[in-house]
């Protein structure tokens, strides 16, 4: 169980008109887990959960500020609600040996009052808010594997690599003009995997990790009667990613770390898709770049000394 209070007491930008929130939770999270042995490295769990999804103090407050990376004003909106999340898990886990694991789930979710970033329509440029959906779900498959690479001579070495496909679909009203599409934020997949090295003789290790998710809505859009007239989601287009990290220990007390983050400096990349009905009847889509950039490679050295 959990108790939870917010207040809030100011002024709009005016300096006049009050602005008063106040929010009073006690929730429960129930939550259940059963793990059942096939045999000795066998086994099967099944779980289940209640979470929460609570609005954050900057997406309640009814003021408006500017964001640098988004170029945009975004506000808040005290009507907004908490979420909430109900849990389902079945995973199959086979362990080859302590520290080797296999593992395949099906997940399941619902959310209730799912928090999304939307835009706002006002009359003085670019700008966004808060809101909730009614409802939705998500469920997908994972895949994770943690398996040493000695079947095949590399004693040293271990492959790590987790997958997901997940589908989603947010639930509207009957008289709504929202059409069907997946959730704020949602990617139908990802990727992330990576190789270890470690070798405790000569005290080196060094790990290559990869990460790649799928187009997944940044911002929620506005449609409209008419099709043609809809602002389009905001998508968040895939990209690439790829760190190195190399650590070497220098007798007792030293150790040495280097990295680099982000070694393909892969674009991020925003964009809109619109798919317009032209006069004669025929439909084409178009395809907008919001905006794009690098964000740069990071690279670290550094040592440690502990005494």
């Amino acid at each position: 169980m959990e108790h939870y209070r917010i207040n809030l007491d100011g002024y709009q930008s005016d300096g006049v008109k009050e602005v008063n929130v106040k929010r009073n939770y006690t929730d429960l999270f129930p939550s259940l887990n059963i793990a059942y042995s096939l045999a000795e490295q066998h086994q099967l769990r099944f779980a289940f959960g209640r979470s929460l999804n609570r609005a954050e103090f900057r997406e309640i407050v009814p003021y408006v500020y500017y964001d640098f990376g988004m170029e945009a004003d975004i506000s808040g909106n005290p009507e907004i609600k908490n979420a909430y999340i109900n849990n389902m898990d079945i995973r199959y886990e086979f362990y080859p040996s302590p520290a080797e694991t296999i593992s395949l789930g099906f997940f399941y979710k619902h959310f209730d009052d799912p928090i999304e970033q939307t835009f706002n329509e006002t009359g003085s440029g670019l700008q966004y808010t808060y809101s909730n959906a009614e409802s939705a779900r998500s469920y997908g498959l994972e895949l994770d594997i943690k398996k040493n690479l000695g079947f095949i001579g590399m004693e040293n070495l271990s492959l790590v690599f987790n997958g997901a496909w997940i589908h989603s679909k947010v639930d509207f009203g009957e008289d709504a003009f929202e059409r069907n599409r997946p959730m704020y934020g949602q990617s139908p997949y990802m990727v992330n995997t990576g190789l270890f090295y470690q070798h405790d003789h000569t005290g080196i290790s060094a790990s290559v990790l990869y990460n790649r998710i799928g187009k997944r809505i940044e911002t929620v859009g506005i449609p409209k009667q008419n099709p043609n007239d809809d602002i389009p989601d905001i998508y968040e287009m895939p990209r690439n990613s790829l760190d190195l990290s190399f650590t070497k220990k220098v007798g007792k007390y030293i150790e040495i770390k280097a990295g680099i983050k982000d070694l393909l400096n892969s674009k991020i990349a925003y964009k809109q898709f619109l798919e317009l009905t032209d006069s004669d009847g025929c439909k084409r889509e178009v395809e907008q770049l919001i905006r794009s950039y690098r964000p740069g490679v990071k690279i670290n050295l550094g040592i440690t000394a502990k005494f």
